[in-house]
């Protein structure tokens, strides 16, 4: 368990309903130094926030790696799709010199 001292942000006031800036699940809560005002954001505060970690070392791991083997996946099917777009630009050419 660690507890950290963080901006706490309001997204968005122009859409903000009264009471939003002092609910804590309307915040976002950034490091303090973190300048959100150029994003539109209001900084209303601070805020003492206690993390309770669930996740152990190697479920951490492993959902880095997962992560990592869905990016490359990705990868994988955005090149074959590419490989794929050329082979028919490839084919469309051959057919134009087939048919003279």
């Amino acid at each position: 368990m660690k507890t950290v001292t963080a901006a706490a942000w309001l997204a968005h006031p122009e859409w903000a309903k009264p009471g939003d800036s002092e609910d804590p699940l309307k915040l976002f809560y950034m490091s303090e130094g973190v300048d959100m005002q150029a994003e539109g954001w209001l900084k209303v505060g601070t805020a003492e926030i206690t993390l309770t970690s669930t996740m152990n070392q190697k479920d951490l791991v492993l959902s880095m790696v997962q992560t990592q083997e869905a990016k490359i996946k990705k990868i994988q099917a955005d090149a074959e799709n590419e490989i794929n777009n050329l082979r028919r630009k490839i084919m469309d050419l051959q057919a134009i010199t087939f048919e003279g």
